[in-house]
This record gives structure tokens, C-alpha cells and sequence, in this order.
């Protein structure tokens, strides 16, 4: 698209982009020198949609290790007009059956209130977070039926009822 194009089409038509730009690189699975990783700057094609479309709020999401150049994203959200602020939350406190945490980025269009929306938004999640009851695995399979191992070892193109069916699209 041509730059003209491109803003009659996407320019402030939206109230929220939300994403989780690739992550491989702060993963704590990464078995790579995270310095050096060079999907470290993936982040910045999420905030080039971000400038080119110019929503009212910018919601990205990501691993922990996403905290090491944090302060780098607020700086680079901050120079295409949003004030923004960052947390990390615990999945499990919010129903999800994971012992998972992640990292928010929340950022307004910079405006007059747009720090205080900003406060307002991370306060309302941890207000929710300690009304929320923790699940487990268990809860998330609760009433599914028992599988038994398939008596045949290694047998994948066999499939019945005691052990299971494969699904295909």
C-alpha cells in the first residue's frame, strides 16, 4: 500500500491493537545468547503497525524476559505518541491453568488523562486478580473420560476407543 492509501484505509479507525510480537528470542527456553538474538527487534514491526494505524490504545503482550529492554519499549512506544507502562502478571491468577507469567505493555494515546487510564487499567487487572479463584489442570479436565496407553506400543495409526481417536481438520 502507499502511504496515503494506507492511512485512508487503517488511520485511527481503531480503538485497540493488541499483540504478542514473536518471543523465541527472551524466552527463558531460548537456548541462545538472548543478547545477541537477532528476533530481539521483532517487537518493532508490531509498533510500526502500531504508528501506521494509530489506535487509542496499544495492548502488547510477551514472555518475562521481555523485561530486559522494557524500558527500550516504553521509549520507542513513547516516540510514536503513546504513554505507556508495563507489569507482569501471573496467569493462574486469573483462571488460567497455567503456572505462566507474562508481561503487559499498556499504552494510551498520549493525552492529558492517558496516564492516569493507564494506572486505572493495571489497578482494575490486580483488582481482579485476587477475586479470581485459582484452577489447576485438574479443573481445566474435569469430566473428561480416562485414557488407558494403547496396548500396542508405538501404535499410532490404530486408533480406538480405549486409548483415543485423532482428530483431523
Amino acid at each position: 500500500f502507499s502511504d496515503d492509501l494506507y492511512n485512508h484505509i487503517f488511520k485511527n479507525k481503531y480503538d485497540l491493537v493488541m499483540g504478542g510480537p514473536p518471543c523465541q528470542g527472551f524466552s527463558t527456553a531460548n537456548r541462545q545468547s538472548i543478547a545477541d538474538d537477532p528476533r530481539n527487534v521483532l517487537y518493532k514491526y508490531f509498533l510500526k503497525f502500531v504508528e501506521r494505524t494509530k489506535p487509542r490504545f496499544v495492548l502488547i503482550e510477551n514472555v518475562l524476559g521481555i523485561k530486559n529492554i522494557a524500558g527500550k519499549i516504553v521509549n520507542d512506544l513513547d516516540s510514536i505518541g503513546y504513554h505507556s507502562d508495563y507489569k507482569a502478571f501471573q496467569a493462574s491468577d486469573y483462571g488460567v491453568p497455567q503456572n505462566r507469567r507474562r508481561v503487559f505493555f499498556f499504552g494510551n494515546e498520549k493525552s492529558s488523562n492517558s496516564l492516569s487510564n493507564i494506572k486505572d487499567f493495571f489497578n482494575y487487572l490486580e483488582k481482579i486478580s485476587r477475586s479470581e479463584t485459582n484452577f489447576v489442570l485438574k479443573d481445566a479436565l474435569y469430566g473428561l473420560r480416562s485414557l488407558k496407553t494403547h496396548p500396542k506400543k508405538n501404535d499410532t495409526k490404530n486408533e480406538i476407543a480405549l486409548s483415543g481417536y485423532n482428530i483431523e481438520d
